[in-house]
């Protein structure tokens, strides 16, 4: 039997262990992504980026956590491009509005001669009602193919 004074401590103990389990599995979340290899490089759009940028301006915008960007720091990538923009920086997130109007002003860009290349089609839907051309990323082979439709130039190989 539980005495009116004891219940609110038992109660706030079995939900600080329930906040604790929730806890526990998120942090294992986080740690698994900061190991995983979700991050490789891949060679093909690392040579695609390098022809690209010295013809047009190249933008990275990433959703990338500070903690998880220090802790993959091994891959060198800021060189690929003209400027990162990432959003715990900015205190935006794609596929956010405000993000979008901020890169465009940022980069001094009209919306009808930027593309942005997202693998999350969610993040693609917003940029298309600014005006800006969008594509899917799938793989090299298709990015390249869409490219070429919006007739964007480079050499392949």
């Amino acid at each position: 039997l539980i005495k009116k004074k004891e219940f609110p401590l038992k109660v706030q103990l079995k939900e600080q262990l329930k906040s604790n389990v929730k806890l526990n599995i998120l942090y294992k979340r986080w740690i698994d992504s900061l190991t995983d290899d979700s991050y490789v490089i891949d060679d093909k759009v690392v040579g695609l980026i390098n022809n690209l940028r010295w013809k047009y301006r190249v933008y990275l915008l990433t959703n990338i956590f500070d903690t998880t960007a220090r802790h993959k720091s091994h891959i060198h990538i800021s060189s690929l491009f003209h400027k990162i923009f990432r959003s715990f920086g900015l205190k935006l997130k794609k596929p956010d509005k405000e993000i979008f109007i901020y890169l465009l002003k940022k980069t001094s860009s009209n919306p009808e001669e930027s593309i942005f290349i997202d693998d999350q089609e969610k993040n693609l839907h917003m940029a298309k009602r600014l005006g800006i051309q969008e594509i899917l990323y799938k793989n090299i082979d298709q990015l390249e193919k869409e490219l070429k439709k919006y007739k964007v130039q480079f050499k392949i190989g």
